[in-house]
């Protein structure tokens, strides 16, 4: 069994990740995302909404307030993106400051 669901490719707006798949942050078995679920862009930490489980589109200020772990989540992911080893030049390299 899969550890994630296929979806559409799409980008994220800030930094232009491309996502084709989605897993449930609580390591539950995959689901397709629906329009309202949230998402963490894996590259940058931005909070994502899904648009007729297809798109993503920046969330709101009021559907971050919604979540109370978002926000955490958000760090975690942008924590950890700076953690990884980068090649020089590439884009988005860690400038060091948090």
């Amino acid at each position: 069994m899969a550890d994630h669901a296929d979806i559409p490719t799409s980008m994220c707006p800030i930094c232009g990740y491309v996502m084709d798949a989605a897993t449930v942050a609580d390591g539950g078995p995959p689901v397709v995302p629906k329009d309202g679920d949230m998402s963490v862009c894996l590259k940058c930490g931005t909070i994502l909404i899904f648009v007729d489980g297809i798109h993503l589109r920046l969330a709101t200020p009021d559907e971050v307030v919604a979540c109370p772990d978002a926000a955490e989540v958000s760090e975690q992911v942008r924590r950890y993106v700076r953690s990884l080893p980068r090649k020089p030049g590439e884009r988005g390299q860690s400038s060091g400051r948090a």
